[in-house]
Order: structure tokens, then C-alpha cells, then sequence
């Protein structure tokens, strides 16, 4: 090459870049170019991460291709995003784009979770009363109430947990343990509450609450006296007097008591056996005492919600039923036509996820794909419960006469008891 071409090459590519440069500094910086004002103008980028891979990005008009999915140098403002895959069902909301940050979709906590166009069924049995969800597997009762089968949700068959020859009927699971792989039931009858185990069976002279000692074979509950006890192989030991409902939380035992000129109490007895009151609470004909792992308090008087700080303070009132979900860390709370969900360190803290006409059971909270499940009539419904936009609500499927569902923990089979079949479906 001669010198005079080397001198055209680099005089033309001082130019090119003394053009280009800025724009490509600017760019770097997160500037792309709008063609139609002939301008540069701040961008921001979109994240969109899906289980499965591979799903079908739309923004706007735009096919961005298939997750994960970066795209960067977007113009600020709100689009339509849609998310397809085939097999699967839609996922849809509208996003932000904010000049100079990241849009995570459905947010920085996650990824978008897809649920099967048509959920596929992968286990049943006949002939059940009830079951009790527990440690990822479940836990069910034959309509004659003699045999305890359990199963994993990703198993096709079930093997013999315990049985009992007690003249038991219309019997339901109120409470399920497993130790060192042997299983413990409390079964609830019309005629009252029976302990079964592979080992052992008895009738327990309690009333509701009931739950588990430290031991096998033990069980904490309130007598018919009113004195709360622990029965055990060793005997019965009273633990508090003039008890009138209760919960216990490992080596911790909350409970409610009246006292003189009708105060009520709410008192805590710690792992060392000592017994002190907390604070007073209003009068109530039932009540109930949530706790959760992390010893947030909560109490259902009647039909009013408080929980428990410094002081009380009501959450809700015309409250039929709450209960801490452990998987999504969120009290789930509601009536047979409400649903809430109460997150104690989130804002707004109190969500609501259905409301309708149709009776609703149910209420399970996975906080693996952050969706919310329930009994609405005839359908099982899922609803996102996330602070980024217009929640995606899908009806998974309709059942007969559906009564009670779980899910595992990985929120990918759904655990239903529609009439007396239990049945298992894959959802994602």
C-alpha cells in the first residue's frame, strides 16, 4: 500500500470516528437513537428470564426471541409484553421501561413460571376421606377410616402407613407427623379425637387444638376440665389451668385464659417450663393463636384478625379462617368469599387475591413460583401474588366436587381431593 492510501485510510478514519465516536460513548452510556425525532435519547433494558426456556418474547409489535432474554438500548415508556411457549399457557402484563435501569420481568426476585396449556393428571385413589399434606408427601385416610396411606407428589403409587382397627367413622386428618420415617396421626371424629401411629392407637380426652409433644406418642391438648396437658407412655402432665384455646411452636406454648371480673389473657410459656402473660385481649367466644417460624403473633377472635407487636392491632375483621403458609412466609386469611394475604414486612402488607360470588376453599401460598391457589366453586384457579403490574389469573382446571388441595413445594404438582378420589396433576 502506499503512503498516500495509508494517509487517506487514517484521515478517513479520524473522521469516521470523530462522527461515530460520541454516539458510541453515548450508547455505552445507555443512549440509543430515536430515529423519528433524529435525536439521542436514554434507554433502559429488559430482563426476562422463564421456567421453561425458550418461550417466545413479544414487546409491543417487537419479536425480542426466545428466554433468556436481554434486550437493551429500549426506548423509555409502557408496552404490552407477552410471553408464549407451545404447550403452555400465555403469560401477559404491561412493563415500564425507565431510562438508565433494568426491568426484570415479572421481577427482580424471579422468573416467570409457565403453567401447561392442559394439566396433566398422574396419580389417583379411590375410596379417600381426607388427607394431610406433609413434608412433600401426602398423607391420606380410606373412606372406611382403617388405613393411612402416604405418597410423594412426584410418585405413582403409595405404600401402608399405619392402620387401626378403632370403631371409627367419618374420621378426618387433623394432624400428621413423621420421626425417624414412622408417621403419627390425630384422626378427628363426630364422637371425638383418636391417636394412630404403626405402633399404637387410643381415643384422647381432649378437645381441639390438638398437637404433637416432644415425644412419640405424645400429644398436647386441653382436657375436659379446662387444664391444658401432655399425655404420654409416661402419663398426663398439666402444663396450664383455666386454658381456653392454644398453639404450640417447638418448645414454645402460647395460650388464651380467662381471669377474674372476665379479663382474658393471652400468655406465653417459654422451652424452660415458665409461664408469663403478654397482654390482655378482648372477650371472645373462639379464638384461635397463629405463629409463625419467625414468632410473628397473630390472633382470630371471633371473626376479628389482630396481630401482635407492642400492642394489638386488627388486621381485618369478618374473618372466617387464617393460617401461616410456611412455603410463601405470608398469613393467608379470608371468608368463604375473600381471600387475603398478609405479608408482615411488605408494602402494602395486606393483598387481596379473589374475591367472587362463588364459594371459596382452600388458600395455599407457593412461594417457588409466587402464585397463589384456591377453590372457586368448580375451578381450581392460580393467581400471581407480586407488586409488578396486572397479576396473570389462570382457571387450571374444573373439577366435580373439588374439597381440599396442596401443593408440593417446588409448585409444580397440584394435590386435589375431588369427591373421594385423591388426584395428583402436573401443572408445569
Amino acid at each position: 500500500m502506499t503512503l498516500k492510501k495509508r494517509v487517506t485510510l487514517i484521515i478517513f478514519g479520524i473522521i469516521v470516528f470523530g462522527l461515530a465516536g460520541p454516539a458510541i460513548i453515548f450508547m455505552a452510556q445507555g443512549y440509543s437513537y430515536d430515529f423519528k425525532g433524529n435525536r439521542l435519547v436514554p434507554s433502559g433494558t429488559l430482563v426476562v428470564t422463564t421456567q421453561p426456556r425458550g418461550a417466545a418474547v413479544q414487546l409491543g409489535d417487537n419479536n425480542l426471541g426466545a428466554t433468556p432474554q436481554t434486550q437493551r438500548f429500549l426506548h423509555a415508556g409502557e408496552y404490552s409484553l407477552l410471553i408464549e411457549k407451545n404447550g403452555y399457557r400465555q403469560w401477559k402484563k404491561r412493563v415500564n421501561i425507565t431510562p438508565g435501569q433494568v426491568t426484570f420481568a415479572p421481577d427482580s426476585n424471579g422468573e416467570i413460571y409457565l403453567f401447561l396449556g392442559e394439566v396433566q393428571e398422574i396419580f389417583d385413589s379411590f375410596n379417600v376421606s381426607d388427607f394431610f399434606a406433609l413434608d412433600d408427601e401426602i398423607h391420606y385416610l380410606d373412606t372406611a377410616s382403617q388405613h393411612i396411606y402416604r405418597t410423594g407428589f412426584a410418585e405413582t403409587n403409595s405404600t401402608l402407613a399405619a392402620s387401626t382397627t378403632l370403631p371409627l367413622n367419618d374420621a378426618l386428618i387433623a394432624n400428621a407427623r413423621t420421626q425417624n420415617d414412622v408417621s403419627e396421626y390425630i384422626l378427628a371424629t363426630p364422637e371425638g379425637y383418636w391417636y394412630v401411629s404403626p405402633n399404637a392407637e387410643k381415643r384422647l380426652a381432649m378437645t381441639w387444638p390438638l398437637q404433637f409433644g416432644r415425644d412419640p406418642g405424645s400429644i398436647v391438648g386441653i382436657d375436659i376440665t379446662g387444664d391444658l396437658v401432655e399425655t404420654s407412655d409416661l402419663g398426663t402432665k398439666s402444663i396450664a389451668s383455666k386454658v381456653l384455646a392454644f398453639t404450640k411452636r417447638s418448645d414454645d406454648i402460647y395460650y388464651l385464659s380467662s381471669a377474674p371480673a372476665s379479663k382474658f389473657f393471652l400468655y406465653h410459656i417459654d422451652e424452660s417450663g415458665n409461664s408469663n402473660p403478654l397482654m390482655p385481649v378482648p372477650a371472645f367466644s373462639n379464638a384461635e393463636i397463629i405463629v409463625s417460624p419467625q414468632n410473628n403473633l397473630y390472633l382470630l377472635l371471633d371473626d376479628d384478625l389482630y396481630e401482635i407487636n407492642e400492642t394489638l392491632e386488627k388486621i381485618s375483621n369478618a374473618v372466617n379462617f387464617a393460617a401461616w403458609d410456611e412455603g410463601g412466609e405470608t398469613l393467608l386469611y379470608g371468608n368463604n368469599h375473600e381471600l387475603w394475604a398478609y405479608k408482615p414486612q411488605s408494602s402494602p402488607s395486606e393483598k387481596l387475591i379473589s374475591r367472587s360470588t362463588q364459594p371459596i376453599l382452600g388458600g395455599v401460598l407457593n412461594e417457588t413460583t409466587r402464585h397463589a391457589f384456591w377453590i372457586e366453586g368448580n375451578e381450581i384457579k392460580a393467581i400471581e401474588v407480586n407488586d409488578a403490574g396486572q397479576p396473570n389469573v389462570y382457571s387450571l382446571l374444573i373439577a366435580a366436587n373439588p374439597k381440599k388441595i396442596t401443593l408440593n413445594a417446588a409448585g409444580n404438582i397440584l394435590g386435589l381431593l375431588d369427591g373421594q378420589t385423591l388426584k395428583l396433576f402436573r401443572l408445569r
